[in-house]
């Protein structure tokens, strides 16, 4: 991979938040967090010079679909391209305007796996919670700080609106951390893969997800303030609305269960 920097002319963006993993161990075992590969659709964001790619293009899946906005970095995927034209499909897109359902055939579902840009890595996995019903699970690598908030607990400093949406809606697990000493350019940070798999999706849980999110917005926007206060806004009688869900007007957001924010969700008009 070293000599690919040079003859595709690939120089790392800090604009742009790359990393590029330059470990194949460690590749093999990211790609091994997939829990099925038979006929699936995988879509892998911002695949770079291809470390996870060429992974899973020995895998079992039917397809592989690389998402990629570095103009040098696709040179040598539509390369890659040529010798894999079956398996392989190379879009070059900035993956926050991608419009994940047209990759497939509807009933289909992806697995999505990415190195995330360390910019928008929470941007996206906030934009693939609104899109579940087409996700089967993730194997996504963080900035382990990044990680570590998602899968933060309640009476924590880092617990906060990310770790209260991704847990309401997804079983999230830690894989493993990884070593700056993998990436080029070494990033300051360590960072963590963490497996995402969508709970069952029924109507309930997306409508009550919204009101959640409206929730989160409001109560962690003034975190420091108790929550009668802070849902004044919300609920005529705050007070005893919370003491309705075994929940006093003293509390503050940070103390709140994944579960109690569903409670007070529900009591929304």
């Amino acid at each position: 991979m070293a000599n690919d920097f040079q003859k595709y002319g690939v120089y790392p963006s800090k604009k742009l938040g790359q990393n590029f993993l330059m470990d194949q161990n460690i590749s093999v075992k990211i790609v091994g967090q997939i829990l099925n590969y038979k006929n699936s659709t995988i879509l892998e964001i911002g695949p770079g010079l291809g470390a996870i790619t060429e992974q899973l293009l020995k895998s079992e899946a039917k397809k592989i679909i690389v998402v990629e906005y570095d103009k040098a970095c696709l040179r040598y995927l539509y390369d890659l391209h040529e010798l894999h034209k079956e398996k392989l499909e190379v879009i070059d897109c900035d993956a926050l305007k991608l419009n994940e359902s047209s990759l497939i055939e509807k009933g289909e579902r992806l697995t999505i796996i990415s190195n995330l840009p360390y910019n928008i890595s929470v941007v996206l996995l906030i934009k693939w919670l609104d899109q579940l019903a087409i996700i089967d699970h993730m194997i996504l690598m963080f900035q382990k700080e990044v990680a570590e908030r998602i899968l933060a607990k309640p009476g924590s400093k880092i617990y906060g609106i990310v770790s209260i949406l991704v847990q309401y809606l997804c079983d999230v697990q830690h894989c493993f951390d990884v070593s700056p000493t993998v990436f080029y350019p070494p990033p300051k940070v360590i960072s963590a893969v963490v497996s995402v798999k969508p709970k069952e999706l029924t109507a309930e849980r997306i409508r009550i997800y919204q009101k959640i999110k409206m929730l989160c917005n409001k109560v962690f926007n003034q975190r420091r303030k108790m929550l009668r206060n802070t849902l004044k806004d919300l609920f005529p009688s705050p007070e005893e609305t919370l003491n309705q869900v075994g929940l006093n007007g003293k509390m503050r957001p940070e103390e709140l269960t994944v579960e109690n924010f569903e409670s007070l969700a529900k009591l929304l008009p």
